[in-house]
């Protein structure tokens, strides 16, 4: 067999049939344009005597064009592909996320406004008597009213008629003191027939209509924190009396009710078999950044038990929760695109995989950045049902105002704001020691909460430290610097420091500026 007919045969792997080919080829063409000219190129000065057809209307032409466009078309994809593993680069919000997840990064979510409302008028259509005898149905009382001698005893009696027969005034279910201000909490004996997880109401807040919620409230004694409650039905809605001390005027001195902005929902699964690693989605726009809370339920579909929530804001893992909750029932809440959320339950091992009916309550927040101050929600009110002490059932109406312990509504956090804090946020490991640490992680909070921060190293190395240090930024002096290799010790060698004076021809006035001023700066008098 020939040479020329072993090479055709075997072109594939003739290495000088490659070596010719790759030296011809031109790796700068990646359009359209640029592929269709190096292929016209290439077929001319590669088969120069057999092909030299070359007018727009030839098949091979048409086929040289198909080959263009599919290389520009491959090569565009490619491009996307490669830029789409690229933190800087990505375009697309799934990309975006779940590079930001590797590094064990989540979205900032809206975080919804949250704050007291205090009660400024109440009633009931229950017949409570005032210390006259008369009838408080029906009557409005107000707080810190100066035309009603009465107005605190009849507004006590009203909210006595209505409080559970274990939380009555002076003998609230929980205290807690923050910040001066005492907390005292009590709960309303709600009728089970009418029983609401929370009281919506809206309100102009910024030139726009927005939901808030009046809802269940805890005090937390160990961290010192009042939270919202877990949704549960069986529980009842809580009143808290704050006391400042500085009388019945005073914005923090009064009963409150606890207000959210937002709306509540729900979603309910079933899960017949146990799956490593399920992942569920709720595909709900703009779920508040914490207000999620995981549960599971019976056949009935009653309240069972809570799933505990990985804190994802400590970047707390699966294997850790488990180990420092004692309890296998376990969630990561993870952001995803248009602020959803998806739930990731464990593997079986480090956690228990969901199994059983289970459900899922969250809160849907406006998207946006306002804030809620004090009087902007005004002559709002919200209508409670409850059982009386003679087992009828009444409705008590609270006519609440908004405080200054408002806190407010930010936005989520943008994808710009995720590529630009998710790898600084995962270099700084969740600890803040030098400058760069404290410009970085307050970030992680959202973009909105805190929206610039600068922080300047002033510890330096260098200079000897058996010579008086200086801050070599101008930023403090005066710096106090403590070793190991000191020692604190006294000379018992006598100095003695003679002094002359002529008091006949001597001045003086001249004698103790000088020679006694002298000896008193000496180093060795004390």
């Amino acid at each position: 067999m020939s040479q020329e007919r072993t090479d055709k045969l075997f072109a594939s792997e003739s290495w000088t049939a490659v070596y010719t080919a790759f030296t011809n080829i031109s790796l700068k063409a990646y359009d359209f344009d640029t592929i269709r000219e190096a292929l016209l190129a290439y077929t001319a000065q590669t088969y120069p005597d057999k092909f030299n057809d070359f007018i727009a209307s030839s098949e091979f032409i048409a086929i040289l064009d198909l080959v263009a466009y599919l290389g520009h078309s491959l090569s565009y994809r490619l491009d996307m592909n490669t830029r789409e593993n690229f933190m800087d680069t990505a375009e697309r919000r799934a990309s975006i996320l779940q590079m930001a997840k590797t590094l064990g990064y989540n979205k900032t979510r809206p975080i919804n406004a949250k704050g007291f409302m205090k009660i400024t008028s109440l009633s009931t259509d229950e017949n409570v008597y005032d210390n006259l005898g008369v009838t408080l149905a029906g009557k409005s009382i107000n707080w810190n009213d100066s035309n009603d001698i009465d107005w605190y005893e009849n507004f006590i009696s009203i909210l006595n008629s209505s409080f559970s027969g274990t939380t009555k005034i002076q003998n609230p279910s929980s205290t807690l003191t923050i910040s001066d201000v005492e907390h005292s909490l009590y709960e309303i004996n709600e009728d089970s027939a009418t029983k609401n997880i929370n009281y919506s109401f809206s309100s102009n807040i910024n030139g726009k209509s927005r939901k808030f919620e009046a809802v269940r409230v805890s005090l937390d004694t160990n961290n010192t924190k009042i939270n919202e409650s877990e949704p549960n039905p069986s529980n009842n809605f809580t009143i808290v009396n704050r006391n400042d001390n500085l009388g019945s005027a005073s914005d923090r001195t009064g009963f409150f009710v606890y207000a959210v902005a937002g709306t509540l929902g729900f979603k309910d699964f079933t899960y017949n078999t146990q799956i490593s690693n399920r992942i569920e989605s709720i595909n709900a726009i703009n779920v508040s950044n914490s207000d999620v809370w995981i549960q599971k339920i019976d056949s009935n579909r009653d309240y069972v038990s809570s799933v505990t929530k990985v804190d994802n804001e400590t970047k707390e893992t699966a294997i850790y929760n488990s180990l420092r909750t004692g309890s296998g029932d376990i969630v990561s809440i993870n952001s995803a695109d248009n602020n959803a959320i998806t739930l990731h339950y464990p593997d079986g091992i480090f956690g228990n995989a969901a199994y059983g009916n289970y459900r899922a309550w969250y809160r849907i927040a406006d998207n946006d950045n306002f804030s809620v101050n004090a009087n902007d929600i005004t002559n709002t009110t919200i209508t409670i049902p409850y059982t009386g002490s003679d087992s009828g059932t009444y409705r008590l109406t609270l006519t609440i105002a908004s405080t200054k312990d408002f806190s407010e509504n930010f936005s989520g956090e943008t994808y710009t704001s995720v590529r630009r804090v998710a790898p600084r946020s995962y270099y700084s490991q969740d600890r803040m020691v030098n400058a760069q640490d404290y410009n970085i992680y307050p970030l992680t909070l959202g973009n909105n909460v805190v929206n610039k921060v600068k922080a300047v190293n002033t510890s330096f190395a260098g200079n000897s430290r058996f010579y008086e240090m200086d801050d070599v930024l101008g930023h403090h002096s005066n710096l106090s610097i403590t070793g190991s290799d000191g020692s604190v010790f006294i000379e018992d060698e006598t100095i003695s420091i003679p002094l002359s004076y002529n008091k006949t021809k001597g001045n003086s006035d001249n004698f103790i500026r000088n020679e006694i001023s002298n000896a008193v700066k000496h180093p060795s008098l004390l």
